[in-house]
């Protein structure tokens, strides 16, 4: 036993089957009396403490949670909760961030780098051991899978809340975690790896790769979060892919050993969240659904899986306790598997769910995808993870929990589960085996000709075939723990709280209740808000947080580490905050989602927010018809036009029949208005220059005053979204005649001929402008428009519609926000010529995301083609290739490797090739004319 382990509590062994604790939820009731501590809510400690960070009965109250952001935010939360102290690290870089405020107690451990701070095991184990702390929580990322720090701090005598190293060493390693797992009876997909030490050269890897069959998918053997992960289609793609996978893995990991395995084309993403003790009791707490990703990462969750039955459930959750005894865990962790539904199913509901929706449109049905969703068929309600309970049908009224009254099987080895067929001492039809390559896995034992087909389901109207194979294990708290903790039932309690168990597990407390007292209840939706682009291959993005507003409300919750004034730079992960959606059933958990995320706003940083809208309304969602590759599948079309929500077809042409001046559209027109946001940034810009009414002359007034009709006010915006737009803004007379206007405008040069949009309107107030805006030259559309007393909030009436928008505003621009989206405005010169078609050539290479120039592959002077590699630039641990927007010769090349570049910074300009001239279309003086943004 380790100090560490000698330092923690001592209590009586627990039975294995862990039937004589009690059968309370963790944080039921118990969870802030821990003795030697205060009531939740304060600080634990005084007179009582015998030494920093013990109490009189010996037992740990100090944590340090050695990391950052959202996840060190909820640790913390917990924490204070059980009546502990909790103590937080950062960095020279981040000594103002949420977490640091959150915690009672804080230590610099280094310099800005992550190297420096964060990812220092020494600093930290002294950090904590100078601050008094006892335990020591990892949170996710980071330290949190390395076994070496998991020593460093038993050998402190600290408590490392996590399995032992053994176990990270065993499972941490996807190669030694295969071994382990299949000795188990799991299934694995075929596939190779390497030795560690020495990498395959290129034939050997082709080899082995012909072995094994295309597609491919190459990761690296250490680490995850889709990091260094490749697919490869063919063998003209295998050595390029390979070498970039080994350069991220030992850019993120330290280890370039590569593993790879058969790709399954259109798989889901199933996990099995599992919890242990000291005493060998291993339990699972359902299954998680995790099929929408990009770029292989997670961000959207939600358990359970609407795919999968009780006896599949049941049948998987076994495979996982089973892999986790395998390696003797303890605490909480994760086994994930890739799960392949019947040969056809996926496109055949995916294509109804598609069929249903576009029924419903043509029928004219008006309202949200799930309206148009298809019927789903009733499954028993059964109870929880271990004997059904899929929390399609949910409980009678929010928070009253679904309860088992099915006896749940004892968890064991794998066993064959209808149509859900698992490796056993007879292993079949997994797919996994002998790869006939260095490092091969090992196989299940038998002859691929030789293994038994898999048994068909005994009732197929209830069981569909399903095969699943194990991915890997996270020996560590998952970053959607949350949906397990929304929708696991203890004795029929929701309120599972996983780091309360994983404290009191690492503290050496047997589990309190047993697997036959979990079911599941009800539904939970997790989305994860990304500093990201989705419109540009979900590149990272960056800024300052100008304006920040959270949703809350009933089953809702929201974790997150940020703060207005808050710095998101590529130094860290770019998700942000988590949204946790619950509701009895599945259609109402993401109804709840949906609300949530359109009340989340963020401005002064591009996020997907919009984008998490948008693919979780699709109807293929909807029928949970997923697999890992929809979300980049539907990508495209759900980023082709600009974020928000767009006006109807009925909206649009009131807004033609309503605009203040000039003709509307003829008949047959396909000019679409101008986007709502654009008009409103325009009237916001307009806002900018009205004075105070109280100091202001007639000539300070800026309603275009001039014999004649009243002139415009010009502006050109501009936007990541949209293109660069022509935009004139003008007063628009009272509604009135032009005289009794003019009248007016001569008794009181303050009249703004609008009523007021804002509360506290008045002479000293708001005031509510009425404007009229064309853009690009076309019909006036005429919008009011006023700012709130505070500035945070613009609100518009345009096209017989009252909008509001949260608005912030920064020397780069104007933001604007509504229902989930965002945009931003720059201004551009008014003389600035519009972009057109041929401006693209212009040959500026542009950085597309903030982050550190890895490489050149070109010199100044050289010539270059259209689509060839110009540099490699890389952030938040992943690479990205930015190309030649058109062929000519390198004219300049301001970066170099190792430097670091911001969003949209100059990376080469390329002189474009002369283009030929067609016959007839006249001289060199007819080509276009661009400007250099």
């Amino acid at each position: 036993m380790s100090e560490g382990e000698q330092r923690a509590d001592r209590v009586p062994e627990a039975p294995r089957d862990g039937t004589a604790a009690a059968p309370a939820p963790a944080g039921a009731g118990s969870g802030g009396s821990v003795p030697g501590g205060q009531a939740p809510g304060g600080p634990a400690g005084g007179p009582g403490e015998r030494a920093a960070g013990v109490s009189a009965s010996g037992r740990a109250t100090t944590v340090l949670v050695a990391n950052r952001g959202e996840i060190a935010v909820r640790i913390m939360r917990t924490v204070r909760r059980m009546g502990l102290r909790s103590v937080a690290v950062h960095s020279t870089a981040d000594p103002g961030a949420r977490h640091v405020r959150a915690a009672d107690a804080a230590v610099c451990v280094g310099g800005p780098s992550l190297a420096e701070s964060y990812l220092d095991a020494e600093a930290i184990v002294a950090a904590a051991v100078q601050s008094g702390a006892r335990m020591v929580h990892p949170g996710y990322g980071f330290l949190a899978e390395n076994a070496d720090f998991a020593r460093r701090c038993a050998e402190a005598g600290l408590v490392f809340i996590g399995p032992p190293p053994e176990a990270i060493e065993a499972m941490g390693d996807k190669i030694s975690a295969k071994e382990r797992v299949a000795a188990a009876g799991v299934p694995l997909l075929p596939g190779f790896a390497e030795e560690p030490g020495r990498p395959m050269d290129d034939g050997e890897l082709a080899r082995a790769a012909e072995r094994t069959g295309y597609p491919l998918l190459i990761k690296p053997s250490a680490g995850g979060g889709g990091k260094g992960m490749r697919v490869v289609h063919g063998p003209g793609e295998l050595a390029a892919a390979a070498a970039a996978a080994r350069r991220e893995a030992e850019a993120a990991f330290g280890d370039r050993t590569l593993l790879v395995e058969r790709l399954v084309r259109r798989p889901r993403h199933i996990e099995v969240q599992v919890m242990a003790d000291r005493y060998g009791n291993v339990l699972h707490l359902g299954e998680r659904e995790c099929s929408l990703q990009r770029r292989h990462q997670k961000i959207v969750e939600e358990s359970p899986s609407p795919l999968l039955n009780a006896e599949q459930r049941a049948a998987m959750g076994e495979a996982a306790v089973a892999a986790a005894k395998a390696c003797g865990y303890v605490g909480a962790g994760t086994v994930e598997f890739i799960v392949e539904p019947p040969e056809g199913a996926a496109v055949e509901a995916e294509e109804a769910a598609q069929q249903a929706a576009d029924g419903a449109q043509a029928a004219g049905s008006v309202g949200s995808a799930a309206e148009a969703r298809p019927e789903r068929p009733e499954r028993p309600q059964s109870g929880g993870p271990a004997g059904g309970g899929s929390g399609q049908h949910g409980a009678e009224a929010p928070g009253e929990p679904l309860i088992s009254s099915q006896a749940h099987r004892v968890p064991g080895s794998p066993t064959r589960s209808g149509g859900l067929w698992t490796a056993s001492a007879a292993p079949h039809g997994s797919g996994h085996g002998d790869a006939g390559a260095p490092g091969k896995f090992p196989s299940s034992g038998q002859p691929a000709a030789e293994r038994p087909a898999p048994p068909r389901p005994s009732d197929p109207s209830t069981t569909e075939a399903l095969d699943y194979s194990f991915l890997e294990m996270n020996t560590r708290l998952q970053v959607e723990h949350p949906v397990t903790e929304a929708v696991a039932a203890v004795g029929g309690r929701r309120g599972i709280d996983l780091v309360e168990l994983q404290i009191r597990v690492a503290r050496g407390e047997p589990l309190p209740f047993a697997q036959a007292d979990v079911s599941l209840s009800g539904h939970a939706v997790e989305a994860r808000v990304y500093a990201e682009d989705p419109a540009h291959g979900f590149l990272p993005t960056g800024g300052r947080v100008l304006l920040l507003d959270e949703p809350a409300g009933a089953d809702l919750r929201v974790d997150s580490g940020l703060d207005e004034g808050t710095e998101i730079t590529s130094a860290y992960d770019p998700m942000l905050a988590k949204v946790v959606s619950w509701a009895p059933d599945r259609a109402g958990a993401l109804d709840r989602m949906d609300s949530a995320l359109a009340a989340y706003t963020l401005l002064g940083c591009d996020t997907n927010v919009s984008f998490l809208r948008s693919l979780l309304r699709t109807p293929q969602v909807r029928a949970g018809a997923l697999s890992t590759d929809l979300t980049e599948r539907l990508a495209p079309e759900l980023t082709a036009p600009a974020d928000g929500p767009a006006p109807t077809a009925a909206e649009h042409a009131t807004a033609d029949r309503t605009s203040a001046a000039g003709p509307a559209p003829t008949a047959g027109s396909s000019a679409a208005p101008p986007p709502d946001e654009l008009i409103a940034a325009a009237a916001d810009h307009q806002l900018g220059l009205e004075p105070d009414p109280r100091t202001a002359d007639r000539f300070a007034v800026p309603d275009g005053w001039r014999v004649g009709e009243p002139g415009w006010t010009a502006w050109r915006l501009r936007s990541p979204r949209h293109s660069a737009a022509a935009v004139r803004v003008r007063r628009r007379p009272s509604p009135a005649t032009a005289a009794a206007a003019a009248a007016a405008a001569a008794a009181d040069p303050q009249s703004f001929g609008a009523p007021p949009l804002v509360p506290g309107a008045g002479a000293h107030g708001p005031r509510t402008v009425a404007y009229e805006v064309s853009v690009d030259g076309g019909p006036p559309v005429a919008v009011d428009a006023a700012r709130s007393p505070d500035g945070r909030t613009l609100t518009v009436a345009l096209r017989s519609r009252t909008l509001r928008y949260a608005r912030a505003a920064e020397p780069a621009g104007l933001w604007l926000g509504r229902e989930g989206a965002a945009w931003r405005f720059q201004d551009d010169p008014v003389l600035a010529p519009s972009r057109t078609a041929g401006a693209a050539g212009d040959g500026t290479v542009r950085s597309p995301m903030p982050g550190t120039v890895l490489s050149l592959a070109v010199a100044e002077g050289e010539g270059v083609a259209a689509g060839a590699p110009v540099a490699v630039v890389e952030a938040m641990k992943m690479e990205h290739t930015v190309t030649a927007p058109v062929g000519g010769t390198v004219g300049e090349l301001p970066v170099r490797p190792g430097r670091p570049v911001a969003m949209d910074a100059v990376l080469a300009r390329i002189t474009p090739e002369p283009a030929e001239t067609p016959p007839g279309s006249g001289g060199p003086d007819s080509a276009p004319t661009t400007l250099e943004e």
